[in-house]
């Protein structure tokens, strides 16, 4: 009898139970205050901003949730009907935004409303979205923290619009989209970012213009902010987010690009090369980026940016290629002032042969003896001078990294030096060939004496190869020359 009346209880918790189950959970239902579209502006807008204050709600009616009037002293709010945000606050950005479309003032702001910080502006654009703290004759703080606390900036200051709010206990996030500039966001400090309303800053601007392998043409043109810390990041975005959407993102690929970067006072930086397999875009950008970063952060002087200018073009197809052999197609020993021709042959990625003759100019000059003759690409021959070196290069002033930069080789290129033993020496960074023993020992004895690297051997011709190909490889020939 024990043992039926435990199956009776245990049938009648379950029929409870899917009682209770069956019950229908209620849903929040929140709701959005929205303004008819305002008229188009019919007069000329002012250098004034008009400054709001905060919309002001009765208490009883202050929260989110819809609220009933049970009698004349007694309110009972509705939690499962709500507005989607505090109706104060969302009352007065509608307000601001009305009468930022319609009134005559440059700008309508209030505390509580949006303030966008733009880092892109153009055909491409990149901008943080936040919160007006306070605005007190002109100035305006916004955020109530830091945007990156990078201290003094020199940022655009924009209008914003919020489209939405996803509320989460995790992290809240916004839909929202810059609008105009309205001034200069000049600090980013650990409370807040503070700017004046006004005029905008100086920024970069920057054309990308690229041939697709599907054999379109586009071009993008946009600005951004000038920051040594910022801007070669930004550069390094912005053309990686140009060739991944309008071209593959894995994959065969092979993306040429050349750059220029314009200073002000004339002085021009340029970087060219060829990449493939490996994320091609990937390394383009950094291309482009790396320079940037080098000439904003250097030593020597403040560097101004006129403007940044990217050609690139893509195929889809992996064009490299490794130095098969090399050789000479004279034998013995070659006379002074002669021209020897020097064969190469390249083999590329599909296994086909490619050969291409360099015709090697003998000096007049050239001492009789043996000379090594070295065939390589641009990173095996960068390898060999920081052998030499002996130490990492470290420019002594700006004129210098520029012509360091522009000297880069490039990967497409196959790279022909000639030399031979005689004494030189590496002095701050600048190569100098066949010197007298009593030049290097006043070099060696001298204050700059660590900075002074002896050299055994002197460069007496060098040659480089354009190829449609990245090139690897490298091959070490000898040859004899006599008078």
């Amino acid at each position: 009898m024990s043992g039926l009346r435990l199956v009776a209880a245990a049938c009648a918790a379950l029929v409870i139970t899917a009682c209770s189950i069956g019950s229908p959970v209620p849903h929040t239902t929140t709701y959005l205050i929205e303004l008819p579209s305002p008229p188009a502006a019919g007069t000329t807008r002012h250098p004034y901003a008009l400054r709001m204050g905060n919309v002001r709600v009765a208490a009883s009616f202050a929260g989110s949730a819809l609220v009933y009037r049970m009698d004349d002293v007694q309110f009972t709010p509705d939690f499962y009907h709500a507005f989607i945000a505090e109706p104060g606050p969302m009352l007065g950005g509608l307000m601001a935004e009305w009468l930022d479309r319609t009134g005559p003032f440059k700008t309508v702001s209030q505390p509580g409303g949006a303030v966008g910080i733009s880092l892109i502006e153009g055909d491409m654009d990149l901008s943080a979205t936040g919160t007006v703290t306070h605005i007190d004759n002109g100035r305006v703080y916004a955020f109530g923290h830091p945007f990156y606390n990078l201290g003094p900036t020199q940022f655009p200051m924009r209008k914003a619009y919020v489209y939405s709010v996803f509320p989460s206990l995790y992290q809240s996030w916004k839909i929202s989209s810059a609008a105009d500039a309205v001034g200069t966001i000049e600090q980013d400090r650990i409370t807040a970012v503070a700017g004046v309303i006004g005029k905008s800053p100086k920024m970069i601007p920057v054309e990308v213009k690229i041939k697709t392998s599907r054999g379109q043409e586009r071009s993008f043109a946009f600005r951004m902010v000038e920051d040594e810390l910022f801007s070669p990041v930004l550069a390094y975005v912005a053309l990686a987010s140009v060739l991944q959407n309008n071209e593959r993102a894995f994959g065969t690929s092979t993306i040429r690009v050349n750059a220029t970067l314009s200073l002000i006072g004339g002085r021009e930086v340029r970087v060219e090369d060829l990449f493939t397999q490996e994320q091609p875009a990937i390394q383009a950008a950094g291309l482009v980026a790396a320079p940037l970063a080098y000439l904003m952060t250097n030593d020597f002087e403040p560097v101004k940016i006129e403007k940044l200018s990217i050609d690139v073009a893509s195929d889809e197809t992996v064009q490299s290629a490794t130095l098969d052999r090399a050789w000479l197609e004279r034998t013995g020993p070659v006379r002074a002032g002669s021209t020897v021709p020097l064969k190469v042959q390249l083999r590329t990625y599909r296994g086909e042969t490619l050969a291409e003759t360099i015709p090697i100019s003998i000096p007049a000059t050239a001492p009789s003896g043996t000379y090594s003759l070295l065939v390589a690409d641009g990173p095996s021959l960068t390898a060999v001078e920081q052998r030499e070196m002996r130490q990492q290069f470290v420019p002594r002033d700006l004129d210098q990294l520029i012509r360091a930069i522009n000297g880069l080789r490039r990967n497409n290129h196959v790279y022909v030096r000639m030399t031979r033993p005689d004494d030189g020496a590496i002095v701050r960074g600048e190569y100098m060939q066949s010197l007298p023993p009593s030049v290097l020992s006043v070099l060696g004895g001298s204050e700059q004496g660590t900075s002074v690297i002896p050299l055994r051997t002197a460069a007496v011709w060098d040659f480089d190869l354009s190829t449609d190909y990245a090139v690897s490889g490298s091959r070490l020939l000898t040859l004899t020359v006599e008078r």
